[in-house]
Formats: C-alpha cells, structure tokens, sequence
C-alpha cells in the first residue's frame, strides 16, 4: 500500500502525498487534521513519512474514520431512544459511510 501513495516513489510519503490521501474518499480529512497526523508521526522531523512512520498514520487515519462515524451514529441512537424522532437520512448517510468505510479497509 506504502508504494501505492508513494507517487514519486522517493521512498517517503510527502505531505502533499498524504493530503491527497486524507482528503478523498474515504477519509475526507481537513488540511489541519492531515498535518496534524504527519507531524504526529514523523518521528525523525523531516516532515515526510518512511514506511515504518506510514504505517502508524494510516492505521491511526483509518481508526478515527471509523470512530467519527460509530459517534455520530450513537448520537443518533441516543437522541432517538429519548423518544425524539430519529433523523432518519442523517442514520442513512452516517451507516452508509460506515459500510463503505469497513469495505474499504478490511
């Protein structure tokens, strides 16, 4: 996968590289939380990310996907079972996201 967002293939996932990952589909992550996760895990500062490094951001973008959706859907459940009426399209995008999600990942 590593190669795959290497698109100039220096060995190192740039941030203009990990932008374009964050911030299509299925992450759609604002600017500020992808630099956020670079310098996270840029362990060495260099402001690029080497497979070891990439590894951890990945995995870290893919598990906050994840949670965002299973919070907002819980949010839902919440206000539905006291006893306001669910936003149903809202349930339906925030499922639907999270499906797509789980079938792009695992």
């Amino acid at each position: 996968m590593f190669r795959q967002f290497d698109r100039d293939g220096n060995g190192f996932i740039t941030l203009m590289e990990a932008s374009n990952i964050l911030q299509k589909d299925p992450f759609k992550f604002p600017p500020s939380k992808v630099l956020t996760l670079l310098k996270q895990f840029d362990k060495d500062g260099n402001g690029k990310l080497d497979i070891e490094e990439f590894a951890g951001f990945y995995a870290e973008a893919k598990a906050m996907s994840v949670t965002v959706q299973i919070v907002i859907l819980a949010r839902i459940v919440m206000y539905s079972v006291g006893g306001q009426k669910p936003h149903t399209k809202l349930m339906a995008t925030v499922l639907s996201n999270l499906n797509r999600f789980l079938k792009f990942f695992y």
